[in-house]
């Protein structure tokens, strides 16, 4: 997906989104790595607040370069 200037807060919220899961991805890979035996729960758990972290953290730079393009 690119990045688009002109997207509502609707699509840049699901973008983000998008990215967090896709980097999901590679962590939860790394976790089990290293913690094969990981309770599902808490692997759940952790997703959860990777995912929303990330896409609230997303956002907030989202806020920064619209704020720094506009002066």
């Amino acid at each position: 997906m690119t990045v688009n200037n002109d997207w509502d807060e609707q699509e840049k919220y699901s973008h983000a989104k998008e990215l967090a899961n896709q980097h999901w991805s590679y962590v939860k890979r790394v976790i089990l790595q290293h913690q094969p035996d990981i309770p599902v729960n808490i692997l759940e758990m952790v997703e959860y607040h990777y995912v929303s972290a990330l896409t609230h953290g997303w956002g907030h730079g989202w806020e920064d370069c619209e704020n720094n393009r506009q002066g």
